[in-house]
């Protein structure tokens, strides 16, 4: 008993001075070594019945929370400080109050005497037992406090005869039709809830029926019109080119005529690709679909490729050809030119302006702008008169095709299927040879082929024809090379 107050004293000692001193009092008067004017004292505090019930617990709630918090798999972790204070301070308050009160009667104390008295003849001064006897219980107070944190947080596993029973579960419990897993509410009853009704079918229900694929656009102009998807445009420049296309049937008829032959090959890679279906008509404005145009600029082909540019998406030129004329290689390099282009600028009509001015122009364009803080958009930028009319223009063919009621004229029909097809050769082929071999009249010939500009179709290059006349070309081809040896040697 006198070590358990005294370690009550000891540590209260920082914040309650005085009053573990008066304890301290106590226990040195229960020696018998105490001097006879502590005797009043201890009278005085037995007999009102000091509440040391509270001074012991306010000191041990400091080892009580250094214990919950050194040792985290004693106590939750969701439970904060403030509630494991309140948890504690309810399990542990009245049964210490009840022990100290116990322990304060005369009966105890004397007997506390009894029992100090032999260990007192051990030490020279009375001092030394309280000492050796603290240091004992600190152990023993410690010891003490895991216990009660343990059994406060409900973490300890050791059961006693004074446990409760098992409490047995109830109906709503049980089911789970009933509870549907819900808490118990303040009562600490479930809400009971119904089960749900079963769902009774009348009859089967059918199948979902299986998606049929899309039809194929059923031309040309409704697969372009399918894949629009730049932004709009609607400027005063737009409608004076709309009106100016519209003036001239002839003329857009007969550009559409010359991009029969590349517009399916056209939109095929553009789709491939997943860019906007818009791009397929740039050879519109660009050339009108003629691979052997030529500008101004020494711009050349389909495109409109000028060398430095062709070289660096690997054009062959050289005196044998011109790749910038061939339609196939011709398209894969400016498709993967207006790509670069458009993850430069992250914006189609920038990606254009660039395809026609030259994308360090256009960026330095774009870096004007934005230093004198205007928007960064085509329609904002200071370009020149062709630039600033080239999205434009693919804007108003644009506009024509998807609206053909608007315009004057009648569309030449685009029909949704390839039309060309191509070979390599297996050797030298005289470009002459070539063409009389096709069958095609010198003209068309000439305008799938425009890529070679000498005499002679050097081995392993392509030839591009119409699919109905490949395979008697094909087979046309390999008489003529399996007779020219029998040639060389007549010429011998």
């Amino acid at each position: 008993a006198s070590g358990l107050v005294v370690c009550a004293a000891r540590g209260a000692a920082d914040s309650k001075t005085q009053t573990s001193h008066a304890i301290e009092k106590i226990i040195l008067a229960a020696c018998p070594a105490l001097p006879k004017e502590f005797d009043p004292a201890l009278e005085t505090l037995v007999h009102q019945r000091f509440p040391v019930s509270r001074l012991f617990f306010s000191s041990c709630m400091g080892p009580l929370s250094h214990v919950a918090s050194v040792v985290p798999q004693w106590v939750p972790r969701q439970v904060p400080n403030a509630a494991r204070r309140r948890l504690l301070f309810r399990y542990t308050r009245r049964p210490f109050r009840w022990a100290l009160q116990t322990l304060s009667a005369a009966p105890v104390w004397k007997a506390a005497q009894n029992w100090a008295r032999p260990f007192a003849r051990w030490y020279a001064e009375p001092r030394q037992v309280l000492e050796s006897v603290v240091a004992v219980l600190r152990i023993v107070k410690l010891a003490c406090c895991m216990l009660i944190a343990l059994g406060a947080t409900g973490c300890a596993t050791v059961t006693s005869v004074f446990d409760a029973p098992p409490r047995q579960e109830r109906a709503e419990e049980q089911d789970e039709t009933l509870s549907w897993w819900r808490l118990p509410d303040r009562s600490g009853r479930f809400e009971p809830k119904a089960a749900p009704v079963p769902q009774i079918l009348l009859s089967q229900p059918s199948a979902p029926a299986a998606e049929l694929p899309e039809p194929p656009p059923a031309d040309m102009y409704a697969r372009l019109r399918k894949g629009f998807s730049l932004p709009e445009l609607n400027t005063a420049r737009v409608r004076q080119r709309q009106a100016w296309y519209a003036q001239r049937p002839e003329l857009v008829q007969r550009i559409l005529e010359r991009a029969n032959p590349h517009l399916h090959h056209i939109l095929e890679e553009i789709e491939k690709r997943q860019m906007p279906t818009e791009l397929a008509l740039v050879p519109f404005i660009e050339s009108g679909f003629d691979a052997q145009a030529v500008s101004s600029a020494q711009a050349v082909g389909l495109w409109q490729f000028m060398s430095f540019t062709a070289t660096r998406y690997r054009l062959r030129l050289d005196d044998l050809r011109d790749e910038r004329r061939d339609v196939l290689a011709s398209t894969n390099a400016a498709l993967d030119y207006l790509q670069d282009l458009y993850g430069m600028f992250g914006d189609w009509q920038l990606a254009l302006a660039s395809y026609n001015w030259g994308e360090k122009a256009v960026a330095r364009a774009v870096e004007r702008n934005r230093s004198l803080g205007r928007p960064i958009t085509y329609s904002n930028l200071t370009l020149p008169d062709e630039t600033a009319d080239y999205v434009p223009k693919l804007q108003a063919v644009k506009n024509l095709l998807a609206n053909p009621g608007a315009f004057a004229g009648t569309l030449p029909p685009l029909p949704n299927r390839p039309f060309l097809g191509s070979l390599r050769t297996a050797s030298d082929v005289p470009l002459r040879e070539a063409m009389r071999l096709s069958g095609l009249p010198p003209a068309q010939f000439t305008a799938l082929n425009a890529a070679f500009t000498g005499t002679v179709i050097p081995r392993g290059d392509r030839i591009v024809l119409p699919l109905e006349t490949l395979g008697e070309f094909e087979a046309r081809l390999a008489e003529f090379l399996a007779r020219r040896p029998q040639r060389e040697r007549a010429r011998r």
